[in-house]
């Protein structure tokens, strides 16, 4: 196996694609993420952290570790573009299931889809509730053909789609809940309510279920341990995380109705949110939307999911505290679904240029500003660690920026000691100045990444000790707007990275007053 492979410890705050560094520790003052490159023979270090490292599943890993399987070294964008790139042919699942699922008019439909900002930007990288979104796609349209034709293939497609789905993401289960039990009535009224044949439905979905789930847990638990002797329950560990305030906590608390009120117009758009409301109340208040399948046709069956799927998502998931736009990335399907079923082609000029106008800003903000400098700051170190000896060491510590993809620095394997990486993310300026006097003088040079106003925020014999290597332009931090708007347009919007020796830092211990 290759030494791109990399071991994540409990520390992490876990996302697939920062997956698998070594946490080689900086103290316990205080708590900091620090990783250094690691050789996938380890696997004790794997077996030693049990909490984080399995609650994300192999199938969303795979991505990073695989790279050295091609090249010695490999430049960081390519993985970049491969990663992209994957998403893109992902993406047009959606457009498959869409055609599919609106009969009439799905023209329209997908025109408001490829438009969709949220399609654009989420749905393009490499994130869980990208795959998620798919799953869900597909589920509706395998849900469909089984309201058609309840085939035994059919069936264990859509078995497949639901498991794979909640091991992708245990949120999974609050969008697939009234797929799954409509599908259920609708095998009961299809077996014309005998129970012998309605059990033998139950059982096959539940021996589907179990192989798939078998299979998951396998590869899994090979991908984290290296062996069987060690099973990996991913949705299981995934969900204790969740039920821990503490853990989200780190990850920020928000109010219960984010969700419903900010989350989901930035990412369906506000039109559509609006248009959908209309026709799901409309199709609510038709007698037939609730009398079952021998009422309602396919067309309208399937409008009767999307808006359940829609309502029951929101619920569940305005439950949890931590509320991230993503998270709703699932439902922009069902919502287009809806509302193109229920003659959106008759909607007026204005409704289009809002819609554009709306998808075009939020795709500038969220395609190329937000956040924008984290990638192409890990480009751009790529290629400053790779300039000396190997017998330089440095350390590059994040701060005050989103979790860095780490893979994307692409360390080559006889420089994997070159480098660790420190996310502090949103840590106070005291912390900062904790964790900058806890590295050893074996590291030669530090790198700071981080917006200039943070900078600003140290006390002036540690800022003494930076000189800025370069601006990342454009970087728009929408967590913290007053202070980037302090330092100018120029500075406001561009990532830092600076540079300093540890021994200037460690001349200069923390200030606790």
């Amino acid at each position: 196996m290759s030494t791109f492979r990399m071991v994540k410890s409990q520390q992490v705050r876990c996302n697939p694609w920062s997956a698998h560094f070594e946490d080689v520790g900086v103290g316990s003052k205080f708590s900091v993420q620090i990783y250094q490159w690691a050789s996938s023979n380890n696997r004790d270090a794997i077996r030693d952290r049990q909490g984080c490292n399995e609650r994300f599943p192999a199938h969303l890993s795979f991505a990073q570790s695989t790279q050295s399987y091609f090249a010695e070294e490999i430049l960081p964008m390519h993985v970049f573009v491969a990663e992209r790139l994957s998403f893109l042919l992902l993406s047009f699942i959606l457009d498959y299931s869409v055609y599919h699922l609106v009969p009439h008019g799905y023209m329209i439909a997908l025109v408001l889809l490829g438009s969709s900002s949220t399609l654009l930007t989420f749905q393009l990288r490499p994130f869980s509730n990208s795959l998620e979104a798919a799953l869900l796609a597909l589920s509706l349209v395998a849900y469909q053909r089984l309201y058609r034709s309840p085939t035994k293939a059919v069936l264990t497609c859509f078995t497949a789609l639901v498991v794979f789905g909640i091991f992708t993401r245990i949120t999974f289960l609050a969008f697939a809940l009234p797929i799954v039990v409509s599908t259920l009535l609708n095998l009961w009224h299809g077996s014309s309510r005998n129970r012998i044949s309605f059990l033998q439905n139950l059982a096959y979905i539940a021996f589907a279920a179990l192989t798939v789930a078998t299979a998951l847990v396998l590869v899994d638990s090979r991908f984290f341990y290296g062996s069987f002797q060690h099973l990996a329950f991913t949705p299981y560990n995934l969900l204790l995380y969740n039920l821990s305030s503490e853990n989200l906590a780190k990850h920020g608390l928000h109010p219960r109705w984010l969700h419903v009120t900010v989350n989901l117009p930035m990412i369906v758009g506000p039109t559509l949110v609006a248009y959908g409301l209309k026709a799901g109340w409309k199709h609510l208040t038709l007698p037939s939307a609730l009398n079952g399948r021998s009422a309602a046709s396919p067309s309208r069956s399937i409008n009767s999911i999307c808006v359940y799927v829609i309502m029951i998502s929101l619920v569940l998931l305005s439950v949890q505290p931590h509320q991230e736009p993503r998270f709703l990335t699932p439902l922009l399907v069902p919502f287009i679904v809806l509302v193109a079923n229920h003659g959106i082609q008759n909607v007026g000029r204005w409704f289009w240029i809002i819609t554009m106008a709306l998808n075009f800003a939020l795709a500038l903000v969220f395609g190329v500003l937000h956040q924008g400098g984290v990638v192409r700051s890990l480009l751009n170190l790529h290629e400053l660690i790779n300039v000396g000896t190997t017998q330089n060491r440095s350390t590059i510590v994040y701060w005050k920026t989103y979790m860095p993809p780490r893979h994307l620095l692409a360390i080559p394997r006889h420089h994997e000691q070159k480098a660790s990486v420190t996310d502090l993310a949103g840590s106070s300026p005291l912390e900062m100045q904790q964790a900058l006097s806890s590295f050893t003088p074996e590291y030669t040079m530090l790198y700071l990444v981080t917006p200039p106003f943070a900078v600003q925020q140290l006390p002036s014999d540690i800022r003494s000790c930076f000189s800025t290597k370069s601006l990342v332009f454009p970087h728009l931090d929408l967590d913290h707007i007053p202070e980037s708007v302090a330092m100018g347009w120029k500075d406001g919007l561009s990532l830092g990275i600076y540079t300093s020796s540890p021994g200037c830092l460690h001349s200069h211990p923390p200030s606790y007053h």
